[in-house]
């Protein structure tokens, strides 16, 4: 992810769940560390997508709208 900008803040968490690059001569070694990065820490950041499903979507609209009603 391009350390810019939304994405780089909401997705990846500044490098939390994900590697980000500023140049692009840096992504093959970017590719290389995630290729070598443990199991556990990948894991981690595959799990880290449910951020973003819908029923977590929807709880947070349900929130909103009950702390309106």
């Amino acid at each position: 992810m391009p350390k810019v900008g939304g994405p780089w803040v909401d997705i990846v968490m500044e490098g939390k769940y994900g590697l980000g690059y500023s140049r692009l001569e840096d992504i093959p070694a970017l590719i290389t560390q995630a290729v070598h990065s443990p199991l556990s820490i990948r894991k981690e950041i595959f799990e880290s997508r449910e951020r973003f499903s819908f029923s977590k979507f929807k709880e947070s609209i349900n929130k909103e709208v009950d702390a309106v009603i």
